[in-house]
């Protein structure tokens, strides 16, 4: 029997809700009885039979029109421009120019791919509503097998929450020419849009929140029990399946690759990072010994006696963790598999074959970052984006980084515009970190990587500032480059195994609270890679410079007194030091014209905060940063700051900075 009957027990139980009956319309009087029974009325009912007609007419117009009404006594003007901040000298000094706004058209996505079926990634909203039943969807046989190919199916599964995880990992998976694929939806929220989507799907009936999950919560934790029980219903079921997280991504058809090892139970990726694999074959022994990360892992129904151990070792434990407890039983006698020439390895107290699959090609996200595949001239055949920092945001982010991530064309689209910058990075800081010998777990041993840091903070806080002020567009970030590289375990700055050679630039999880920003601002920030796309060629083509003067002498640089005029090169050349109403004044008309507005030069030195508006954007800026860790203090963590060269600024202690900056760790 499906032991997916553990987590749909309360749907099969469920009645299925009587059709509505339709209401009948009211029998009204034809126009001759209704003329003859008014003659009989009296005189005085005469002229109040009139006057309730003219109520009700007049109510109706009411309803009709009185909301718009309302709207105009009581909705605010708000104009595109950014509002001058309150308590400013110069709030009453700026005029009030609305800055126009409008829609930019950037190239409609193809998903069809010769050979394969196109997916459908947009909501059809004008669709009629169709009577539909979650229970049809349940995980049975027969919903799989048109699906599988030659007994084998991927599967994913998600909550509402992921959505959008969900959709991805659909299209890339499509996008490699696999069609044997299903997503599990954890809730009927989801399973309503995969639905609408036209993505193969099955109801899951979790009764868990449709939230995210968080890490090691409770609603995590039962999370991982549900995985074990689907896993349990396809093998009970007779297909081999291949299951992954819904954060993972296919880059090439993944089944030929395991139908090469058809004698193995079960495979599963690791958290390894330099590769013991040769070619594309499995890791060897040392490299299984390592972490393993179930977030994607191929099972043949053989392994079924494991999952079920696996299953009722996480019933008794209430806490276990399935990665923990499916680590344990494949490990258990680990040993070298006798007489064999594929690398397969003996698992789970020699009941079973196993192995663990090349982190050469299943990429974890520290392995891919290292180029691990492309050393050995290989093409991955999935990313999975495991151990990123700032959650599900930090996920979504290091996807769209690498061009993994299926955007809507909105989203080359902005109801302002876009702002960027040549992120300036001096040759000697980064001389500095590469001749810097002190890799020890102490303050002064983190030194280089923020003075390195710090400088393109500067840069980043301006580039924010300025965004906003210009009407709120949204600021593509830099590539940072970095002296030292986080560490999820406490350390010196360097992953165990990486090979990384120092300074490296970063995707934006490891120095960025990404997790606030979406929170804060989700529209008013872009990923580094944002313009290098073939989506944002239409925004290349209709971009401005803005020419950051280097002296205040310069010739030729608008003063911000009145709105710049770009030369024939579309450029503008602009004194550096602008207070925030000079370079409202100067640019932000711009955005009529131009899609983008560039920066050239030294971005820190565009503008001058006076201490109200320091104060004002630093409160609001102060939760974007992420930390780095970690230093051997407790706690090891030190937390970025934009503004670590404004004296007299409230950092991250709550503190006013008194004096020149300094790595502190905590809070």
């Amino acid at each position: 029997m499906s032991q997916f009957s553990l987590m749909d027990n309360a749907m099969s139980s469920q009645e299925s809700s009587p059709a509505r009956e339709r209401q009948r319309p009211l029998a009204s009087p034809s126009r001759s009885s209704y003329s003859a029974a008014l003659r009989q009325k009296s005189c005085s009912e005469r002229i109040i039979m009139p006057s309730i007609l003219v109520v009700l007419i007049f109510g109706v117009v009411a309803l009709m029109f009185g909301p718009v009404v309302g709207t105009l006594r009581t909705g605010r003007y708000q104009p595109a421009a950014s509002a001058p901040l309150t308590g400013t000298a110069l709030a009453s000094a700026e005029p009030a120019d609305a800055i126009e706004t409008r829609e930019f058209h950037a190239p409609s996505h193809s998903d069809r791919i010769e050979g394969v079926p196109a997916v459908v990634d947009r909501l059809v909203s004008n669709s009629p509503e169709v009577p539909w039943n979650p229970d049809d969807y349940m995980l049975k046989r027969d919903l799989v097998e048109p699906l599988a190919d030659d007994g084998h199916i991927a599967v994913t599964f998600a909550n509402h929450n992921h959505l959008d995880f969900a959709t991805n990992w659909a299209y890339h998976i499509r996008k490699t020419g696999c069609t044997s694929y299903i997503v599990g939806a954890m809730d009927e929220k989801i399973l309503k849009e995969l639905v609408k989507l036209n993505i193969p799907t099955f109801y899951m009936a979790s009764n868990l929140t449709t939230n995210d999950f968080g890490r090691f919560t409770k609603e995590f934790i039962e999370m991982g029990r549900k995985k074990a029980a689907m896993v349990q219903s396809f093998l009970d079921l007779g297909f081999s399946t291949l299951v992954s997280d819904v954060d993972a991504v296919w880059l090439r058809n993944p089944f030929p690759f395991f139908r090469k090892f058809t004698d193995a139970d079960m495979l599963v990726s690791s958290d390894l990072i330099q590769t013991t694999s040769i070619a594309e074959g499995l890791e060897d022994l040392s490299g299984a010994r390592h972490g393993l990360n179930i977030g994607v892992m191929f099972l043949r129904p053989r392994a079924l006696s494991l999952v079920q151990e696996w299953i009722a070792n996480m019933r008794s434990d209430p806490k276990g963790w399935d990665q923990a407890e499916l680590t344990h039983l494949f490990r258990s006698n680990l040993t070298v598999a006798p007489n064999r020439s594929d690398g397969l390895l003996s698992i789970y107290n020699g009941k079973l074959l196993g192995g663990a699959l090349p982190t050469s090609l299943f990429c974890s996200g520290q392995s891919y970052k290292e180029g691990t595949s492309w050393e050995g001239g290989l093409r991955p055949y999935s990313f999975h984006a495991s151990g990123i920092a700032s959650a599900t945001s930090g996920k979504r982010s290091r996807l769209r980084e690498w061009g993994f991530w299926h955007d809507e064309p909105g989203r080359f689209t902005h109801p302002v515009g876009f702002l960027s910058y040549d992120n300036h990075v001096p040759l000697e800081l980064i001389n500095e970190v590469r001749d810097f010998k002190n890799q020890s777990k102490t303050l002064q041993g983190v030194l280089p990587h923020f003075k390195l840091m710090n400088e393109q903070l500067s840069q980043l806080r301006v580039a924010l500032v300025a965004a906003k002020e210009l009407g709120g567009a949204a600021a593509v970030l830099p590539h940072l480059w970095l002296g030292k590289q986080n560490d999820i375990w406490p350390g010196d700055g360097y992953f165990r195994e990486s090979r990384f050679q120092m300074p490296f630039t970063a995707p934006a999880d490891y120095t960025m609270d990404l997790e606030w920003m979406d929170h804060e601002i989700p529209d008013e920030y872009r990923e580094f890679s944002f313009l290098e796309k073939p989506e944002a060629t239409p925004l290349l083509a209709s971009r401005v410079v803005i020419v950051i003067c280097q002296a205040e002498a310069d010739a030729d640089c608008e003063e911000g007194e009145a709105p710049a005029i770009p030369k024939e090169d579309d450029t503008v050349r602009l004194k550096p030091n602008r207070n925030l109403y000079q370079l409202r004044t100067a640019l932000s008309h711009l955005y009529k014209s131009y899609k983008i507005v560039h920066f050239q030069g030294r971005m820190e030195k565009a503008i001058h905060l006076n201490p109200v508006e320091t104060a004002f954007y630093n409160e609001r800026m102060r939760g974007w940063m992420g930390a780095f860790c970690c230093v051997e203090e407790k706690p090891g963590h030190i937390f970025y700051d934009l503004f670590w060269d404004v004296p007299g600024h409230i950092n991250r202690f709550n503190e006013v900075q008194e004096g020149p900056w300094e790595p502190k760790p905590g809070p």
